[in-house]
C-alpha cells in the first residue's frame, strides 16, 4: 500500500546488442535499473522499518522492565568527602519487575514472574577533565567532561524472585569498580538475567535511572562569631566594647568546641527522618566536614527534596534541629541537548552545593539580609582540615 515516486526507470543500457540468427534492428532491448532517485525512495521506506525490526527483536530478548526507585532512607549513596579519592562504593536502590504479561480487558495489569537469577547494577557517566575535590574548578561545562561515557558495573546479586507488588531494597557493591565523584550526566542501570516466565535462566530485564550528580554538602560551626548589627564580632571584642550590646544571654557569646551537627534527608515533610545519615561529633569552633550524597532526580511532581539538620553540646545542654527544601545537583545535558549546571555557594573560603552552619544572630530584624547577610558576612577563612564525619547510609 505503500507509494514510491520513484519505483523503477526505465532504461536501453542494461542488456547488451542481442542477435538472433543474424542482424536484429534492435539493438537494445528495454529494461529497468534502480538510480539514485529510486534508492532515496527505497530507502525512506526501507531503512525505518529495518530499525523497527531491530528494535522489536531487542524488545523480544530484553522484555523485561525494572523499575528503579530510591531506598527507603531517600539517599541512593552517601560517602565523607574529606577521603581521596572521592568515590562511591555502594548504591542503595529498590526494584521492582514491571514485566507486563498482558493487559485484560478491563485494563488490569498482569505481570511475568520474575524467578531466580542474578542482578547486576550499572553506573554510566562522564567523567569530568578538570574536577577539583574542593569543587575550585566548578560548575563543570559541557566542554569540561570527556566525549565518552565511562561505566562502573557491580558485584552481582543472585535472587530466587523479584515482585512485582512491593518493591524490594537493595545494596550494590561497586567496591572494585568505584563511581568518582567527579561526573557528570550520572544515570543507574539495572540488569537482571534469569527465569522470567516460562523463559528459563535466560530472560533478561533492563531498568534505568537518571539520578542526580554528585552533591556537596558542608557542616559548619561557626560559633568562633557571632552577627550582631549587621558585623561579625568575636566574643572578646563585645565584651571589650561598652557600645557592643549584646541582647542574648552571655553564653550564647563564646564559643562551642563540643558541637554535634547531623543531618538527614527525606523526599516529603510528612515523611520525617527518624535517623541521621550522617553527623559529625563533638566539632570544635571554626570546623567543618564535608559529605557527597547521591540523591533522587526530581519527578514532575517534586522539585526538591528536604534536609534534617539537628545540633547539640553536651557541655552546655543546648541544642536545636530544623528542616528545609533542597534542591538536587544537576550536571548533565537537558532534553534538548543544553548543558544545564549547579552553581556552588563559598562559605569561609570552603566551596559546596549546600552550607549548613551554626552561628548565634541578634537584632535580626526586617532591614536585616538574614540568611544570605549571614552567609555573605565577611567571615574569616576556615584554615583547619576537614573533619571525619560519622556515616549511616
Amino acid at each position: 500500500g505503500e507509494i514510491l515516486t520513484y519505483f523503477t526507470k526505465p532504461t536501453y543500457f542494461t542488456k547488451p546488442m542481442i542477435f538472433v540468427g543474424g542482424y536484429d534492428p534492435q539493438f537494445f532491448y528495454r529494461s529497468f535499473k534502480i538510480d539514485d532517485e529510486c534508492a532515496r525512495d527505497y530507502a525512506q521506506k526501507l531503512i525505518p522499518r529495518a530499525i523497527g525490526y531491530s528494535a522489536a527483536l531487542l524488545d523480544y530478548f530484553f522484555r523485561g522492565a525494572i523499575e528503579i526507585s530510591a531506598p527507603d532512607r531517600f539517599i541512593y549513596s552517601i560517602i565523607d568527602g574529606s577521603e581521596t579519592p572521592q568515590q562511591f562504593t555502594h548504591i542503595k536502590t529498590k526494584l521492582r519487575n514491571k514485566t507486563v504479561k498482558e493487559i485484560t480487558d478491563q485494563g488490569e495489569i498482569i505481570y511475568e514472574e520474575m524467578g531466580s537469577g542474578t542482578l547486576l547494577a550499572v553506573a554510566r557517566y562522564k567523567k569530568r577533565t578538570d574536577y577539583q575535590p574542593d569543587l575550585s574548578t566548578d560548575p563543570p561545562t559541557a566542554e569540561s567532561r570527556e566525549d565518552h561515557f565511562s561505566y562502573s558495573v557491580s558485584d552481582p546479586i543472585a535472587i530466587t524472585e523479584l515482585s512485582s507488588t512491593e518493591p524490594i531494597e537493595f545494596i550494590f557493591n561497586f567496591s572494585w569498580d568505584p563511581i568518582p565523584a567527579g561526573i557528570t550526566d550520572l544515570y543507574l542501570h539495572v540488569v537482571f538475567k534469569g527465569t522470567l516466565g516460562n523463559e528459563i535462566d535466560t530472560a533478561i530485564a533492563v531498568g534505568m535511572k537518571d539520578i542526580n550528580e554528585p552533591q556537596h554538602i558542608i557542616l559548619v560551626n561557626s560559633t568562633d562569631r557571632v552577627y550582631l548589627d549587621h558585623a561579625l564580632y568575636t566574643a572578646d571584642e563585645i565584651r571589650s566594647d561598652p557600645n557592643l550590646v549584646w541582647p542574648l544571654d552571655d553564653e550564647y557569646l563564646d564559643p562551642y568546641n563540643d558541637m554535634d551537627i547531623g543531618i538527614a534527608f527525606f523526599p516529603d515533610p510528612a515523611i520525617y527522618p527518624t535517623l541521621l545519615h550522617a553527623a559529625s561529633l563533638e566539632m570544635p569552633a571554626a570546623s567543618y566536614s564535608r559529605i557527597i550524597i547521591l540523591a533522587a532526580e526530581p519527578s514532575d511532581e517534586q522539585s526538591n527534596f528536604y534536609y534534617h539538620v539537628q545540633w547539640s553540646s553536651l557541655s552546655r545542654e543546648d541544642g536545636q534541629f530544623g528542616y528545609a527544601p533542597m534542591e538536587g545537583v544537576i550536571n548533565q545535558d537537558n532534553s534538548d541537548g543544553i548543558f544545564d549546571h549547579t552553581e556552588v555557594q563559598t562559605f569561609r573560603g570552603i566551596n559546596a552545593h549546600l552550607v549548613r552552619w551554626v552561628c548565634w544572630w541578634a537584632t535580626w530584624n526586617s532591614s536585616d539580609p538574614g540568611h544570605w547577610g549571614l552567609m555573605l558576612a565577611d567571615w574569616p577563612p576556615i584554615v583547619n582540615e576537614p573533619r571525619t564525619p560519622d556515616i549511616w547510609p
